[in-house]
């Protein structure tokens, strides 16, 4: 049934219109060693590419080990999603690294992995922040909801807890706000953990104008918080526990180097004061322009070399 729901949120009909993709399926490095795609440059990235290990062969293909020689090839805002690589295959990955004309990573954490196999890194930001919110509303249908909201985007979460759900629901009421989710699949399923409610599948477009209108975003995943910096919407993240825990360091960086890291939950954390705690857009603005500006510098002199 939630398999059914998630097919709601229509993602191939928007890669559909909106991404130009090849029409050759790989499915396997010789795939794309025996059949390499025409291109004078190969880019990799973003997100957690690098987080799958090469003590597998395929993953290689992440790290573009295929295709000859003279194509360029470049990593943007790749994340390792990991404080420290594997010692086994160190050596696999310098191997790979080395390969690459420019790399550049999400995380310093990265930066630091890189380092340690004697590639200089740069550190930049996620290219979903390359571009400003104006692009982005020219995705918006025009889809809204009418009462004020809480919009929980609820990821690779399988307990109330995990958001301190009590404690949202009791400011819900106290401040007459509605509660929307949307469950999202990550590392596993998504499922429907809160009672009385509305979960909506939300497709991309509907997914960004909930973000938009909404009075708080709760949220565990990246590119919630993404899209609430963009908007100006005030926003919780919360970390993910365990071997999820990885994939935090990516939200950590951002959100230090924006200095709003006040937005993590912690310990003495209340929904009601992030709800009215204000944030400076306008210092935030300024510090994502200036990094904005340097990672477009970064990519334009890679390719230009």
């Amino acid at each position: 049934m939630l398999d059914k729901k998630n097919k709601m949120r229509n993602f191939e009909h928007f890669r559909e219109h909106h991404l130009l993709v090849s029409k050759e399926l790989y499915t396997t490095l010789n795939d794309l060693q025996c059949n390499p795609p025409t291109a004078d440059v190969y880019i990799v990235g973003s997100d957690q590419v690098w987080a799958q290990l090469l003590d597998k062969k395929d993953n290689a293909a992440y790290f573009l080990d295929f295709g000859i020689k003279s194509v360029k090839r470049i990593s943007y805002a790749a994340s390792f999603s990991m404080n420290q690589y594997p010692s086994k295959i160190e050596v696999k990955l310098q191997k790979q690294l080395k390969r690459f004309d420019a790399v550049s990573v999400r995380e310093q954490e990265g930066a630091e992995i890189c380092k340690k196999s004697g590639i200089y890194a740069q550190v930049v930001i996620d290219p979903t922040m390359l571009i400003n919110r104006r692009f982005y509303d020219t995705l918006l249908d025009g889809w809204n909801i009418s009462k004020p909201y809480i919009y929980v985007y609820s990821i690779n979460i399988k307990q109330q807890d995990e958001i301190c759900w009590s404690e949202l629901k009791m400011v819900s009421e106290k401040l007459r706000l509605e509660i929307i989710v949307t469950p999202s699949s990550g590392y596993f399923l998504s499922e429907e953990l809160f009672p009385d409610v509305q979960y909506i599948y939300a497709t991309i477009p509907q997914w960004l104008s909930l973000i938009m209108g909404s009075n708080l975003v709760v949220t565990t995943s990246f590119h919630g918080v993404v899209f609430s910096i963009l908007y100006h919407r005030p926003f919780v993240y919360f970390p993910l526990n365990g071997k999820l825990g990885r994939g935090n360091n990516r939200v950590l960086s951002l959100l230090k180097i924006l200095d709003i890291s006040d937005r993590i939950w912690t310990n003495g954390s209340t929904y009601e004061d992030m709800c009215f705690k204000q944030i400076d857009w306008a210092k935030v603005d300024n510090v994502l322009g200036r990094e904005r500006q340097f990672a477009q510098q970064f990519l334009e002199e890679v390719l230009q070399n």
